[in-house]
């Protein structure tokens, strides 16, 4: 500490002026000290640190948590000049209960759960005053308090837990820059009444190119090459989701000490017919549920302290191996508690497990299924999207339709988040009221286009550059595995390039080299790409 000082003194001028708080108030503190000029000095003999309120102004609410990642949104609410409330971290144990509490109180009518939720969100905002404002953003490790506030104003939320601080950057860069003008609709038609038609209908009143992937479109392969690889800003879905069986695994490792452990895991898998290839897709999922007879990351577990080469040794043991281990038990088991799924056409499912969304650019993802605001965001924040919308439990259908199309009609009139609040306002007289939560900040807004033509051309030219991308990767790759990856999915872009688009979209291609590079791909009909 007696070194902090001295060390910023080098790279920027210290305030003269203090501000003392408690070390329990330091993220209040920094944001008072930053607000009025001072430095901060902590000091365990101070009084409470009380901050301003403005009562019509945007409010930031951030758990109190001893992680870096606390200081995003104080660092958020100060760059935006919005007011900053601090309230307590959810313990360990109650953050991962909380979808388990939505399932018992939604599907199985247990009050008891639905106490246990409401105390978790009074313990933190009981008595603050949210009418009147312009916003609120929640930065959070899982609790949706857009719900326990009735969404009385437009509200967003920021995981802690999924590198908030590249959220917020990829929210500010990708705001400023040229958008695709794409979407992407997905639906297996599983549905009578369905929002699908109105979607891309006023998508294209827009001038939005339009991927439908409906029907017997609506595979697991073009959700997983479509989602990660074409160019769009906005993907819906509109699916059945939720939990899925799978099978309970228990196996034993030993760790470099000679000591042995048993792991007891779920794992859920999905599969993916791929075109052109031989071989069948295999997505994994898997969640540690025991580790030696303690349940995992529990507080008895975490009272162990255990060393952490044991969890070392424990990963090289079951996720850098050649092949199964042989003695390991399975026993088929029932839905997956964590488990998530997005129901695709041939009776076949995606479990979600995306490792870029948009050609590595930051989309939105409106996911209408059942059960998706909370696994199944997981993967589509991490991987990027700069706004998601899920759902809290079982959708009806009607709500749903009512939900999506309020929502897209007004997408480009305001910012996302207010769009948002459209769609719970749309169904905020049913038994789905504040069903959604939205993942995402208020400034994030989405542009119309100026012709169906050019938004095609925005598209066309990303996946040229994606697919001149993953082949230059391919050829300069040492590794082998990482050359024979990029080699496939250099391959499936080019497949699908030349099945969206025709030789004429070449030609508003400006420089000569490349179009040459691009006719070449669409001369080469190989069986392959056939």
């Amino acid at each position: 500490m007696e070194e902090v000082e001295s060390n910023l003194s080098k790279i920027s001028r210290v305030p003269s002026k203090e501000l003392r708080c408690k070390s329990a108030d330091a993220l209040s503190g920094l944001y008072l000290a930053r607000r009025t000029g001072c430095r901060l000095v902590i000091d365990e003999s101070v009084e409470p640190i009380v901050l301003p309120v403005d009562p019509n102004a945007g409010v930031i609410v951030v758990e109190n948590y001893d992680k870096a990642s606390t200081i995003v949104g104080v660092n958020y609410a100060l760059a935006i000049g919005a007011d900053l409330v601090v309230v307590d971290s959810l313990p360990e144990s109650e953050f991962r209960r909380i979808p388990r509490y939505f399932l018992k109180w939604k599907q199985q009518g247990d009050g008891a759960s639905e106490s246990d939720l409401r105390a978790l969100a009074d313990g933190r905002i009981a008595g603050m005053r949210f009418s009147g404002r312009e916003y609120a953003t929640f930065f959070t490790e899982g609790l949706p308090y857009g719900y326990f506030i009735g969404n009385e104003i437009p509200c967003s939320h920021v995981s802690l837990r999924l590198r908030p601080d590249l959220f917020v950057f990829n929210a500010i860069v990708f705001e400023k820059m040229a958008q695709f003008h794409s979407g992407v609709v997905f639906s297996p038609k599983f549905f009578q009444k369905e929002e699908t038609e109105a979607i891309e209908s006023l998508l294209k009143e827009s001038n939005y190119l339009v991927k439908s992937l409906v029907g017997e479109e609506a595979t697991v392969h073009n959700l997983d090459f479509y989602a990660q690889h074409y160019a769009y800003d906005i993907f819906h879905i509109c699916t059945h989701g939720g939990e899925v069986p799978g099978m309970r695994t228990t196996e034993d490792f030993t760790d470099r000490m000679g000591v042995k452990h048993t792991v007891v895991s779920d794992v859920v898998a999905a599969f993916e017919i791929i075109p052109g290839s031989e071989l069948i897709g295999v997505q994994e999922k898997t969640f540690t549920r025991f580790f030696d007879g303690m349940e995992w990351m529990s507080k008895d577990m975490q009272g162990k302290r255990l060393p952490s080469y044991i969890f070392e040794d424990m990963r090289k043991a079951f996720h850098y191996r050649d092949e199964p281990n042989p003695e390991a038990k399975h026993t088929p088991i029932g839905n997956v508690v964590d488990s998530c799924c997005i129901a695709c056409a041939g009776n076949l499912f995606h479990q979600g497990t995306f490792r870029i969304l948009s050609s590595h650019n930051s989309p939105y993802i409106f996911n209408n299924s059942c059960w998706s605001a909370g696994e199944a965001s997981h993967f589509f924040l991490s991987s990027g999207a700069r706004g998601y919308i899920g759902t809290l439990w079982a959708i009806g259908v009607a709500e749903a339709v009512d939900g999506a199309e309020a929502f897209y009609s007004n997408i480009f009139k305001k910012p996302v988040l207010n769009a948002f609040a459209d769609a719970l306002l749309a169904i905020s007289n049913t038994s789905d009221a504040n069903i959604y939560i939205f993942w995402g900040l208020h400034f994030s807004t989405l542009t119309t286009a100026s012709s169906v033509a050019d938004s095609r051309h925005r598209v066309f030219r990303e996946l040229i550059r994606g697919y001149r991308a993953w082949s230059r990767k391919a050829a300069t790759s040492p590794n082998a595995e990482v050359k024979k990856n990029s080699l496939e999915i250099a391959r499936l872009i080019r497949l699908h390039t030349t099945k969206d688009f025709r030789p004429e979209d070449v030609r508003r291609l400006t420089k000569p080299t490349i179009k040459e590079q691009v006719l070449e791909i669409f001369s080469k009909r190989s069986s392959e790409t056939q």
